[in-house]
């Protein structure tokens, strides 16, 4: 049955069969999800725990580090922009695959850089594939688990985040004396191809397919005589998933600001530049501000594993709670939570024992929202516009990043650690908080077609 719109009515919930298990492919997609995005963040976060003997090694000051985080956030936002397009034109899987072999790429020619240049160029290239590998692999994900189930298998994914940076931390303080910097990056290589194997064997997800075949028939059948011709073309052909078919030939940028999905990429967007700003507070410049406070190298690296370790059961935890209260909700709880605990490490977290107790609660609360947030985002998005939209929110991390490495690398040098942990975890943290408000809560258990089409 097709309405005017464009829109093919999906069956009623309680007339559809719905199964909660999952088949092989979306057991390997969730599989490689996971793994990918946690080399992706390994090597994200070795190079936090690498630049003061880089520093040493090149002989550049913070200054030149702080170029370096600037240059491999904008080169995030910049691919992260630019995949959600391509997702929607070309298919998830092609993008599934270049996003990772871009960050080994990138590992590659950090361990064998041989100056500032050559490193910066490493850098930025990793950096690209992992920023378009956290959305591109959870859209996989999400359109190929059943919708009861979505949160927690995003979020099980998810957790390569922490996981990333707990096995970076753990190796890091193990191993960075004996092997020196360089070895570090290469460490994650073997893994990294394997996985590329692996998602060789990945087929397009049933939904994204429809999209590519709707797009792709339309096309045909116009002609390009116009574009009316092909929304009409559109409205004709067959779909098992509802989708708003006349939107869905129209640029997929374009269609993130058509009216029925224009507020949801504004609101989000928002929130997640503004969210990431306060969050990257206490992780980008974690040495400098462990040294500021007369907390060593070797303490802050061991505070690094088990704060990491903390954050995966925080990220379960928040998912969880989502399945039952919505996502929004869940989040607006943690974070809340988080501000408090911004404040405790703000002031009191002044000695190696009290800032990583404190910071181990910051983590759990402030960080457990990406447990939800992911999902979140993809979910609030038709499939039509989920790759763009995703990304085209994702993107605002790196947008957040670079506010925030301008700003901080300041604050540290001239105010100090109290002020730049208030700034961010206590006063940006509570703008964030106020505007993940505006956002709806979103009935956690519905098919991704109930919720937008």
């Amino acid at each position: 049955m097709r309405e005017s719109t464009g829109v093919v009515s999906a069956p009623p919930p309680a007339a559809r069969a719905v199964s909660l298990a999952l088949s092989p492919q979306a057991r390997l997609i969730v599989v490689t999800s996971l793994i990918g995005w946690t080399l992706a963040n390994m090597d994200q976060s070795f190079f936090t725990w690498a630049y003061p003997y880089v520093q040493k090694d090149f002989h550049i000051g913070l200054s030149q580090v702080s170029i370096i985080y600037l240059a491999l956030y904008i080169s995030g936002w910049a691919a992260t922009f630019a995949v959600g397009p391509l997702m929607e034109l070309f298919g998830r899987k092609p993008i599934f695959q270049l996003t990772l072999l871009a960050t080994a790429l990138g590992s590659v020619i950090s361990a064998v850089s041989l100056g500032f240049g050559s490193l910066l160029a490493g850098r930025v290239v990793a950096s690209a594939g992992a920023a378009a590998e956290n959305f591109t692999s959870q859209v996989m994900n999400i359109e190929s688990v059943p919708g009861r189930r979505k949160g927690m298998l995003v979020a099980l994914a998810q957790i390569g985040y922490p996981l990333g940076w707990f096995l970076s931390a753990g190796i890091s303080l193990v191993a960075i004396e004996r092997i020196g910097w360089r070895g570090l990056f290469f460490i994650g290589l073997l893994p990294a191809l394997f996985v590329l194997y692996l998602r060789l064997f990945v087929r397009e997800p049933d939904r994204s397919a429809e999209l590519l075949r709707v797009r792709r028939e339309a096309r045909r059948a116009a002609a390009g005589v116009g574009m009316g011709a092909l929304e009409e073309a559109a409205t004709k052909i067959e779909t098992r998933f509802a989708m708003n078919k006349q939107e869905a030939v129209h640029s997929p940028l374009r269609q993130l600001f058509f009216k029925d999905v224009r507020r949801t990429t504004l609101w989000l967007s928002l929130w997640f530049f503004v969210v990431n700003i306060a969050n990257a507070g206490a992780t980008t410049y974690l040495p400098t501000i462990a040294a500021q406070r007369g907390i060593s190298q070797s303490a802050i690296q061991l505070i690094g594993v088990i704060v990491t370790a903390v954050a995966v059961v925080g990220y379960l935890t928040c998912a969880y709670l989502g399945t039952m209260i919505g996502r929004r909700n869940a989040m607006a709880i943690f974070y809340g939570i988080g501000i408090g605990m911004g404040v405790l490490v703000t002031f009191l977290g002044t000695t190696a024992l009290s800032f990583g107790l404190l910071y181990s609660l910051w983590w759990f609360f402030a960080y457990g929202i990406y447990g939800c947030a992911i999902t979140y985002i993809m979910e609030s998005f038709p499939t039509r516009v989920r790759g763009t939209g995703s990304n085209f929110v994702g993107q605002w991390v790196w947008a957040g990043f670079v506010v925030y490495t301008l700003a901080a690398s300041w604050i540290l040098q001239t105010l100090g650690a109290t002020a730049a942990l208030l700034v961010f975890l206590v006063g940006v943290a509570a703008v964030a908080f106020v505007i993940l408000l505006f956002n709806r809560n979103i009935d956690p258990n519905v098919e991704l077609e109930e919720i937008a089409v």
